[in-house]
């Protein structure tokens, strides 16, 4: 028997998952105003230095500067984890978001990396094999969390330049 499934139905499965892996410059955050479009409502939480190519569009966001470090909205200042947990929020599932965007994943474990090695210095460590465990530990929850979302997921990574 010959049966096959269509792609209109995928919608009906649960939300859309996308990471997009591309260089510099080639329309990874610009992508964010096709989700807006296709979905409605979404939020951006952005650790790249700039939204410039979604100005025109009317998207809300959060810069994170940190890992876990400093917090606090009302001087506009966010951490990743901070975030996260103000996504957890009874204000923020009212708020009517059918999307998020992780605008990068890059930029996301860099500042975990900052983190882990500040924390090791702090203890007189240096990097090593248990660091790089947490690492794992935690950017593995981290991107398990975001997978599993009850919202439409859009994940940007930027791939390294080769000379």
């Amino acid at each position: 028997m010959f049966k096959t499934m269509s792609t209109k139905d995928i919608q009906k499965d649960g939300p859309a998952k996308v990471l997009l892996y591309a260089h510099h410059g080639w329309g990874k955050t610009y992508q964010c105003r096709y989700f807006q479009k296709r979905y409605g409502k979404g939020i951006i939480i952005s650790g790249e230095a700039g939204l410039k190519s979604v100005e025109d569009v009317d998207i809300d966001y959060l810069p994170f500067s940190s890992w876990n470090g400093k917090h606090d909205p009302e001087e506009g200042v966010f951490s990743f984890r901070g975030i996260v947990k103000m996504l957890g929020s009874d204000e923020f599932k009212k708020a009517g978001y059918k999307w998020i965007a992780i605008d990068s994943l890059t930029e996301m474990s860099e500042r975990l990396v900052e983190q882990l090695e500040n924390e090791w210095k702090e203890k007189g460590k240096t990097a090593d094999f248990q660091m790089w465990g947490e690492y794992n530990r935690l950017m593995l929850g981290s991107l398990k969390w975001i997978r599993d979302l009850p919202y439409h997921v859009y994940v940007s990574a930027l791939a390294k330049e080769e000379k």
